[in-house]
């Protein structure tokens, strides 16, 4: 799946629909405007969060992707989808504890992956840069 960055942060148009607080119109990612990123990763948290009002209440759906500088996680309003193609690497999961309903590669779902990442942990870096190597080149 392929997508074109629209905005660097959610409008207020945006935040309104969602029915996010207003200070969720002032987070600016770092994206480029019009560049064209691979996703690694879509993810909805199923859950009723109706009354709780906070960016990671996911009432949109999220994508991960790399923007350059490792992988980072953007609400999927801000792009377009120019290539609906699903990666025939991604594994989709649901978490009943959480609720959350992911696509993403294996390697993802592996227990601490975010943080060792994050980290530099070099046997993460070295699966996460090969992981995204294939889903940058599998279409």
């Amino acid at each position: 799946m392929k997508v074109v960055c629209l905005h660097r942060k959610l409008t207020k148009e945006m935040v309104k629909k969602l029915g996010l607080s207003e200070s969720a119109s002032e987070f600016e990612y770092d994206l480029e405007i019009s560049k064209k990123y691979t996703v690694l990763s879509i993810s909805q948290n199923c859950e009723d969060n109706s009354n709780y009002n906070n960016y990671r209440t996911s009432k949109y759906p999220e994508i991960g992707i790399d923007n350059g500088f490792g992988l980072h996680f953007v609400p999927l309003y801000m792009f377009q989808v120019i290539d609906d193609r699903v990666s025939s690497y991604w594994h989709v999961k649901f978490d009943e504890k959480t609720k959350w309903l992911s696509m993403k590669p294996e390697l993802f779902y592996e227990e601490f992956f975010y943080d060792d990442y994050t980290n530099d942990f070099p046997n993460i870096v070295e699966k996460y840069e090969s992981t995204l190597s294939l889903l940058e080149n599998e279409f």
